[in-house]
C-alpha cells in the first residue's frame, strides 16, 4: 500500500467520510467523492482499515484482567466509600466464580410422564423401534 492510500485510511478512520479523507490524503477535490468510494472497495484498503480498527478497539477496550485490577484497586482504596468497596469486592469474587447460583428442579419430565402408564410389553415394543417413536 502506498503512502497516499495509507493517508486516506488514517483520515477515513478519523472522520468516517471518504470524500473528506480523499481530499486530506492529497487526491483532487473535484474527484474526491468517487475516489474515496473507489478506494474503499480496494482489498488492501479494506484489510488495512480492518486491522487498524482492531488495534484501536483493543487499545480502547478493557480486558478481564484490567477490569479485575480496577476492582481490586477500588476494593483496597481506603478513601472510597464502603458501598463502592463492597460492590468491587462482590464483582471481583463473582469474576472468580466464588458465588455459584444453585437451581433445583423438581417435577416430572414430560417423557417420563408419557411412558409411566405403558406396560412392560409396550415399553419393549418401543425399544425395538428404529428412530423417534413420537
Amino acid at each position: 500500500m502506498n503512502q497516499r492510500k495509507r493517508a486516506f485510511c488514517e483520515a477515513y478512520l478519523l472522520s468516517g467520510n471518504a470524500t473528506k479523507a480523499a481530499v486530506e490524503a492529497g487526491y483532487s477535490s473535484k474527484t474526491a467523492r468517487s475516489t474515496g468510494q473507489r478506494l474503499l472497495t480496494f482489498a488492501d484498503v479494506q484489510e488495512y482499515l480492518e486491522q487498524r480498527n482492531k488495534e484501536i478497539s483493543a487499545a480502547n477496550t478493557a480486558d478481564v484482567e484490567e477490569i479485575r485490577r480496577f476492582w481490586t484497586a477500588t476494593m483496597r482504596d481506603g478513601g472510597a466509600r464502603t458501598g463502592e468497596r463492597l460492590k468491587a469486592s462482590e464483582l471481583l469474587a463473582k469474576s472468580y466464580g466464588a458465588f455459584l447460583d444453585r437451581v433445583g428442579i423438581d417435577g416430572d419430565i414430560s417423557i417420563q410422564a408419557a411412558m409411566r402408564d405403558l406396560t412392560t410389553e409396550e415399553l419393549r415394543q418401543l425399544a425395538q423401534l428404529d428412530g423417534d417413536p413420537w
